[in-house]
C-alpha cells in the first residue's frame, strides 16, 4: 500500500507495526499468511491470448472487518474484485507471428471492465464497456533473463486507444517467447488525459513448471 511520506497516516502506521512489514520509501509492504494468500488466490484469474492480456480478474485484498479497516489485518475474503476482459479476433495475432512479413496490425476489440459491490457497502457493481484498439509493432528479438529463466524473444510495441478519450489508455512492449507460445514480460503504462490518473506496471514470469 502507498503511504504518505511524512507518517501522518494512521492506517498505515497501524499496518507497518504488523511483523515482517517493512517500507520502500513510502511504499508499504505487509505479509500475509499463505492459506489467506491462497483464498484470495482462488478467486483471481490471469489469461494472455498470445500478447495481449486477454483477462486479468483481481480480487482487492482487505481486512477482515470491513467496517474498522486494518489493513495489516487482511482476510480471507475480497473487498472487491475487478475483471477487465477484452473481446477481440485473437486468430489474427497467430498470423502476425508466423508470418515474419508483417511488422505492424491494428487490432480492434472491446474491453469489458467489471467490479462487483464492495463488502462494506461503500462501493456499488459497476460495469464499462468500450471500444477500443491495439496498435502492434514488432520491433526485433533477442534474449532476456528473468527468475525462470534465460529466453530468446520476440520485442512487440503496443499502444491502446479507447473509443471513449474518458478511458485510460495504455502503451508499452512486451517479450513473447516462441519456446513458450507465451510473454514473458511486459512493461505498460496508462493514462486517461480527462481524468488525469496515471498508471504503471511490470510482468514477469517468474517460474515454469511442467
Amino acid at each position: 500500500m502507498q503511504c504518505k511520506e511524512d507518517g501522518s497516516d494512521p492506517v498505515c502506521k497501524t499496518a507497518a507495526a504488523r511483523s515482517g512489514a517493512h517500507f520502500d520509501g513510502a511504499l508499504l509492504t505487509i505479509p500475509i499468511a499463505s492459506d489467506i494468500g491462497d483464498a484470495l488466490a482462488k478467486q483471481s484469474a490471469f489469461k494472455y491470448a498470445y500478447f495481449i492480456q486477454e483477462t486479468r480478474k483481481f480480487p482487492v485484498p482487505g481486512a477482515r472487518d470491513p467496517y474498522g479497516p486494518d489493513l495489516g489485518d487482511i482476510g480471507p475474503e475480497p473487498s472487491y474484485i475487478l475483471t477487465n476482459t477484452y473481446h477481440c479476433d485473437f486468430a489474427r495475432l497467430a498470423g502476425f507471428l508466423t508470418s515474419g512479413t508483417t511488422p505492424h496490425i491494428t487490432l480492434p476489440c472491446e474491453s469489458l471492465f467489471e467490479r462487483t459491490a464492495s463488502r462494506d457497502g461503500h462501493r456499488p457493481a459497476l460495469t464499462i464497456r468500450d471500444k477500443v484498439s491495439f496498435d502492434i509493432r514488432y520491433t526485433g528479438g533477442g534474449w532476456i533473463t528473468l527468475p525462470s529463466g534465460n529466453w530468446e524473444v520476440e520485442r512487440l510495441a503496443f499502444k491502446m486507444t479507447p473509443e471513449d478519450p474518458s478511458r485510460i489508455g495504455s502503451e508499452g512492449e512486451s517479450f513473447f517467447s516462441p519456446q513458450l507460445g507465451a510473454i514473458v514480460k511486459t512493461h505498460r503504462t496508462g493514462e486517461s488525459v480527462s481524468a488525469q490518473s496515471k498508471s504503471e506496471n511490470t510482468t514477469e514470469l517468474i517460474s515454469v513448471e511442467p
